[in-house]
């Protein structure tokens, strides 16, 4: 939320600025033709290429400060771009994960896996052996995550050390 807060007050910044940087560029063409049109004094004409040269500098402050404002905005929406990259790999590892067992007890609630562990006279064992194998699946998808974890973690961790 506060990431979200500072890029919104960013892009009012940087369109604030945009109007900014066209009104210095409008005054600076109506000071050209006003020094270039109008006979001047020249103490006038000293004030008239003094203003000139303060809106071309404000023109140029504009300038920097729009373009420091664009890369900041940048920089800031690829943190949080990476950020939610990083939770959507979580997520989607956890939607796998949570799968593989809903597939399992799928199978094991459908009438071929009764059939296959011989009916209803076994019904202890294929109770059993469903059971060590949704827990043998669960401590394999563990480790696997375990394992896996450091491989999508390391991007995230260079890339905010480089910013």
């Amino acid at each position: 939320a506060t990431q979200e807060h500072h890029l919104r007050r960013n892009y009012e910044l940087q369109k604030a600025l945009v109007y900014h940087v066209n009104a210095l560029q409008s005054n600076a063409h109506v000071l050209q033709r006003i020094a270039e049109r109008l006979p001047l004094s020249p103490r006038t004409a000293d004030a008239l290429y003094d203003v000139v040269a303060e809106n071309a500098q404000c023109q140029k402050m504009a300038d920097l400060i729009l373009a420091v404002t664009t890369t900041l905005m940048a920089s800031r929406s690829s943190v949080i771009e990476a950020n939610l990259n990083s939770m959507m790999k979580n997520m989607n590892s956890l939607a796998i994960a949570i799968s593989i067992p809903t597939l399992i007890s799928g199978i094991g609630g459908m009438s071929e896996y009764t059939e296959l562990t011989g009916g209803g006279e076994h019904r202890a064992l294929s109770t059993a052996l469903f059971c060590v194998a949704s827990v043998a699946l669960i401590v394999l998808v563990f480790y696997t995550l375990r394992w896996a974890e450091p491989l999508w973690s390391r991007p995230a961790l260079r890339r905010r050390k480089k910013l």
